[in-house]
Formats: structure tokens, sequence, C-alpha cells
């Protein structure tokens, strides 16, 4: 793909919003994004895949 300039990259972020462990518990911080964020800056396309949101219940979903 060197040849057209293109990259195609994969990173798995269960959720879009940053997650963090307090007191053993993961909490998700809804008003931030800065963790996951970054490695989407500068892109062109972004694609999401939310099959897992529609065919997992619980825990299983992210």
């Amino acid at each position: 793909m060197q040849d057209y300039g293109v990259n195609i990259s994969f990173h798995r972020a269960p959720y879009l919003v940053d997650v963090d462990v307090v007191q053993g518990k993961r909490i998700l911080r809804l008003e931030e994004v800065d963790k996951n964020g970054d490695t989407w800056k500068n892109v062109d396309v972004l694609l999401f895949n939310t099959g897992h949101w529609w065919s997992h219940q619980g825990s299983l979903q992210g």
C-alpha cells in the first residue's frame, strides 16, 4: 500500500471514552477521550464495528 501513501491500522477500543480503574472497579469517563482519542487524530477515514453491542449481552458487549 506504500505506493499509494495508504496506511491501514487496527486499534481495538471497546469504548470510545476513557476507562479508569478506581478501587478495583472500571469507571467509564464519559467526558474524556484523551487516551483513545490520540490514536484517531489526523486520520481521513474511521470505521466503527458495533457488532458486539447488538449480538452480546452484559459485560461481553465491551
